[in-house]
């Protein structure tokens, strides 16, 4: 705001000074009117007069205005970027309220205890194949009273492949 109240200020005492000059310029021409002998040549240089002051204010307002428009812009742009940045703290706010209704949400429902799994034991390898041999009926022949046979053990274990 103080920027723009300076533009102002300072184009405006542009102008008074602009209008001093021209009233100073309107009652020299109309001295110089009714004192000249030619009157012709006395407006001629009032139109001259006028018209150059005519061309003085209005570069000064086109200025005034271009710089007026200049402030604006500026004022426009910096209303922007504050504009851009409360919507980001309004976005903000909205995702930390959202969290927190969430953490309320979560405070409400019931926590679930981790179910804890017995670890697996490495897996052993299996047992050997089992292998069938035939009954050695003779095996204990030499303890005891038993029969003796002719076949010998040996010769069982040897047929079977």
């Amino acid at each position: 705001m103080l920027i723009m109240s300076d533009v102002v200020n300072n184009g405006k005492n542009a102008l008074l000074q602009t209008a001093a000059n021209i009233e100073q310029a309107a009652a020299y021409c109309s001295s110089n009117y009714l004192n000249s002998h030619n009157q012709k040549d006395a407006i001629g240089e009032t139109m001259n007069y006028a018209t150059q002051s005519l061309g003085t204010m209005i570069h000064q307002l086109s200025h005034l205005a271009t710089t007026f428009l200049k402030v604006l812009d500026e004022k426009v742009d910096n209303l922007a970027s504050i504009e851009d940045k409360v919507s980001k703290l309004g976005m903000e706010l909205k995702i930390r309220q959202e969290k927190v209704a969430r953490k309320a949400i979560g405070s409400c429902t019931v926590s679930k205890v981790p179910v804890k799994y017995a670890n697996s034991k490495m897996r052993q390898e299996p047992p050997a194949d089992f292998v069938r041999r035939p009954i050695d009926y003779t095996a204990l022949d030499h303890i005891g009273h038993g029969f003796k046979s002719q076949v010998s053990s040996r010769s069982l274990y040897l047929c079977q492949d």
